[in-house]
């Protein structure tokens, strides 16, 4: 199921008559994932060489890398929510954006499983801006979103299908 099939089967209580989502992106508080990058290949490259001096198979080595970036990955994680935990980001630390014919809606979501926990703001798309950084196919994409208040919240998403389709008039 894609994510914006997730997201439309989550936010089916929350849509106004004849309204539907049209795009979807999970998002964090821009900057949050440079701290994942670096530790995850850290914690693999320790893995790797504390499994190739402990063990003589190339499987063990493969398998303490794995387990390395893994763990480094969720280093990276915490890391990057404990610098970012009191970010005055749309909605929290980890949120999802969901673009519908009429309003933009802000979810809250778990950062474990990406599962979407409950609507936390909706704003009619007259009134704010989205700003989607399209020139890259490569994460993580920036997104600029300007609230009615004139609050600009940098957000970065992993990925975004069809990026276009977040920003209000580009269908």
């Amino acid at each position: 199921m894609a994510k914006i099939d997730r997201v439309r089967a989550h936010a089916v209580d929350e849509l106004l008559p004849a309204e539907e989502v049209i795009a979807a992106a999970n998002t964090t508080p821009k900057g949050m994932w440079r701290f994942v990058v670096p530790i995850a290949g850290i914690g693999a490259g320790v893995g790797y060489l504390i499994a190739t001096s402990a063990a003589d198979s190339i499987l063990s080595a493969a398998l303490g890398g794995g387990i390395g970036g893994g763990l480094g990955a969720a280093l990276g994680v915490i890391a990057g929510g404990l610098r970012y935990r009191n970010s005055p980001a749309l909605g929290g630390l980890y949120t999802t954006l969901a673009r519908t014919t009429e309003r933009l809606l802000v979810f809250r979501r778990a950062g474990a499983t990406n599962r979407i926990k409950e609507l936390i703001s909706a704003f009619p798309l007259s009134e704010v801006t989205i700003e989607v950084d399209t020139s890259t196919r490569i994460a993580p994409h920036p997104i600029l979103v300007t609230l009615p208040d004139g609050t600009i919240h940098g957000l970065e998403a992993a990925k975004i299908e069809r990026p276009q389709r977040l920003i209000p008039g580009s269908e």
